[in-house]
């Protein structure tokens, strides 16, 4: 029966699969928050906004 000892819910290969996955989508998810933000920053810029 999956699940129980000796035979694991998830073969390692799935395991690394699904790793992947979410490593790759947690990265997506940060890419389009800081794009967001740089495009934020930018157009702040360009209306003469904050100059630091």
């Amino acid at each position: 029966m999956p699940g129980s000892p000796g035979r694991p819910l998830l073969t390692e290969e799935w395991q690394i699969a699904l790793a992947t996955v979410t490593i790759m989508s947690v990265a997506w998810i940060l890419f389009r928050i800081a794009r967001r933000i740089a495009e934020r920053l930018r157009s702040d810029r360009d209306q003469g906004g904050d100059t630091d």
